[in-house]
């Protein structure tokens, strides 16, 4: 498992976006699925939220593999 610890990119985030990590981050686990490219499969570690967020609107601080 991936946990990536995310914000949000001031410039481009959208309210969608801005209110997920709000939320339901900062921390989520990533799910490997590459049928949106450019968007990230992510679920939080926080609440029960399953979702895509666009990779141009958030910012990866920390990324780390848990077994």
């Amino acid at each position: 498992m991936i946990i990536l610890t995310i914000k949000k990119n001031g410039q481009t985030a959208s309210g969608r976006t801005r209110n997920r990590i709000n939320e339901a981050g900062p921390d989520f686990e990533f799910i490997q699925n590459l049928n949106r490219p450019g968007s990230l499969l992510l679920r939080s570690l926080k609440t029960n939220w399953f979702g895509w967020l666009p990779e141009s609107e958030i910012k990866i601080i920390s990324s780390k593999e848990i077994n």
